[in-house]
């Protein structure tokens, strides 16, 4: 089990850890993993526009660009910076 998954499940109501694992997860090239931890971390805060990047980027990852492009300007809408 990754290092991720191990403190998602010590601690899943916390945002900033799924913030996290979504961008190891991006980093680590398992981008269908980031985009749910990013929509999780949506479905908790869903008006951070940093979120809303993040998901942008792991669309772009999986190819869609469209989703990618409409959650950057969704994210540019938002009123939460973080």
């Amino acid at each position: 089990m990754q290092v991720h998954e191990l403190w998602q499940q010590d601690r899943p109501e916390v945002l900033l850890a799924l913030h996290h694992s979504g961008g190891y997860l991006q980093t680590a090239w398992e981008p269908e993993k980031a985009l749910e931890e990013t929509r999780e971390a949506m479905r908790l805060e869903p008006n951070s526009a940093l979120i809303y990047f993040n998901l942008g980027a792991d669309y772009v990852l999986l190819n869609r660009l469209d989703e990618a492009e409409g959650s950057v300007q969704a994210g540019g809408r938002t009123k939460v910076g973080v």
